[in-house]
């Protein structure tokens, strides 16, 4: 179930019905990766910014996103494999 902080973002991003399910806070993506639960093979994702003002258009997987990571960062979409 998403909750509706989450939802507010996917609306602001205008993101289709399927994709609301995608959007998880940074802390909880973090929390995936540090723990082993997403790793490059899983998928992608793309920052969200501001709490849903853009999302960005440059993929990123758990090997490498700490070096995108920028302080306006507050969410990420999510897509599985």
């Amino acid at each position: 179930m998403v909750d509706s902080e989450l939802l507010i973002v996917a609306e602001r991003l205008k993101l289709d019905d399927w994709e609301k399910d995608c959007v998880m806070t940074l802390s909880e993506f973090v929390d995936s990766v540090d723990s082993g639960c997403f790793i490059d093979y899983d998928g992608h994702g793309y920052f969200v910014y501001n709490g849903g003002e853009s999302m960005s258009d440059i993929e990123i997987v758990p090997s490498s996103y700490k070096s995108r990571l920028t302080p306006d960062v507050t969410h990420v979409v999510w897509y599985n494999r």
